[in-house]
């Protein structure tokens, strides 16, 4: 599964449920300083790698024991609409000419 690199106060992040903080993790990561917590990585949706039948005995995507192929930030980008996707495609465009102008 692909990941990128997220901001390392993550785990302290939650949700508010009924005007309620609710930890979206461990809740001792919210009173730990930033010096203590590891890298924390979100998926990125560029890469899934299993077999038909174990998204199927899972119910979806597999969890366990799952590897990683780190992708940085830069290289992350969301195609959530069709803003996005113009916006990643002008960069590709841009991305590509100057890769012809080196080559």
């Amino acid at each position: 599964m692909s990941v990128t690199p997220r901001d390392i106060d993550t785990p302290k992040y939650g949700v508010l449920r009924d005007s309620q903080f609710v930890s979206v993790s461990d809740p001792a990561f919210c009173f730990e300083s930033r010096q203590a917590l590891s890298q924390v990585f979100g998926l990125n949706g560029a890469v899934y790698v299993f077999t038909a039948d174990h998204f199927k005995a899972a119910g979806g995507i597999p969890c366990g024991h799952i590897g990683e192929i780190k992708v940085p930030p830069e290289r992350s980008l969301d195609i959530d609409s069709i803003q996005d996707f113009c916006r990643v495609e002008a960069l590709w465009r841009e991305n590509r000419s100057i890769t012809a102008q080196i080559g």
